[in-house]
């Protein structure tokens, strides 16, 4: 897969869940443990703004976006593990700050735990600087 030819479109319900079954254990503690994976992509495909990318059918990666207040807020961000290390996470954190600015919103909030040393490198390449933290999370923020 040197070139890929992206597809953009609406992804359902089962095809986060499948993303998020596939990288549940990139993370440290893994998603399902603290949350019910069927039940968070119902709520990301019913309450979010997603921009994901399709490659041949399967779901690449998607960024979900909460924004009805002047500060959005990211809830996720996942990248298949086939499709790591082409931008794509990039590209789908640009297109999401490309529509919150078009759309007058100020800044976008995330959370990250400390030890997603990858995450954490990608954010603060793209801007996102430490607004608070907890024993487990750091709290990033990019105004626009």
């Amino acid at each position: 897969m040197t070139s890929l030819n992206w597809l953009i479109m609406k992804v359902n319900q089962a095809q986060l869940l499948n993303l998020l079954v596939s990288v549940d254990s990139d993370f440290s503690p893994p998603l399902s443990s603290n949350i019910d994976l069927v039940e968070y992509s119902g709520k990301l495909v019913k309450s979010s703004k997603i921009f994901s990318k399709v490659f041949a059918d399967e779901l690449a990666g998607f960024c979900a976006v909460y924004y009805n207040t002047e500060q959005a807020y990211l809830p996720m961000l996942a990248v298949g593990m086939k499709f790591r290390g082409k931008n794509l996470a990039k590209t789908l954190l640009d297109e999401a700050i490309c529509f919150l600015k078009s759309h007058q919103h100020k800044s976008l909030l995330l959370e990250v735990y400390k030890n997603n040393l990858g995450a954490i490198s990608l954010y603060t390449k793209l801007g996102f600087t430490e607004v608070n933290c907890s024993e487990k999370s750091l709290f990033l923020k990019k105004i626009f």
